[in-house]
């Protein structure tokens, strides 16, 4: 299950003025009630454009916020090279339904993380990385290459359209 983006990916890029030709990232923690994202990391990545929901976000050259706008993180998936994130089960389903790689925190107190970990190391191209990597290091895993999928067969991968499959059960 999960949304869909609802907008048009080229005009959506326009309007967000954001460049094709250098590698996007998502950075989304909704729930997750950070205390500080390290946004000083950023800066390593002079290259790279960022994105955000995040409206007490710093202004910087590579950072796009798009907390005033009218979009999901969804919406802007498919824009996006890569995702980091927290294990929450709306943001990993759409991202594997987006097939957008994924760099997810580990969590911990909070049950469900382990199995929304397993599933998106099954189903998902990832990298598994611990609150110490994404506060203390200089955050090079977003260079390191994602992991494929443990489940590579399309027979063992999950239906993507899961609310069709329900709507359809209960009719």
């Amino acid at each position: 299950t999960g949304g869909t983006p609802k907008y048009d990916l080229e005009s959506l890029r326009k309007e967000l003025s954001l460049p094709s030709d250098r590698p996007t990232i998502l950075l989304t923690f909704g729930g997750l009630n950070l205390e500080s994202i390290p946004y000083q990391n950023l800066a390593k990545f002079p290259d790279w454009q960022f994105l955000t929901f995040d409206r007490h976000a710093p202004e910087l050259k590579n950072l796009i916020n798009l907390s005033s706008k009218k979009l999901r993180p969804v919406d802007v998936m498919p824009l996006s090279d890569r995702l980091l994130t927290k294990p929450g089960y709306s943001t990993l389903s759409e991202a594997c339904r987006q097939e957008i790689p994924t760099i997810c925190l580990t969590r911990q107190g909070f049950k469900e993380a382990e199995y929304l970990l397993q599933g998106l190391e099954n189903y998902n191209h990832h990298l598994i990385i611990s609150p110490e990597d994404f506060y203390s290091s200089d955050w090079q895993f977003l260079e390191q290459k994602a992991n494929p999928p443990k489940l590579r067969a399309e027979e063992e991968r999950p239906y993507k359209f899961g609310e069709l499959a329900i709507a359809n059960e209960i009719l």
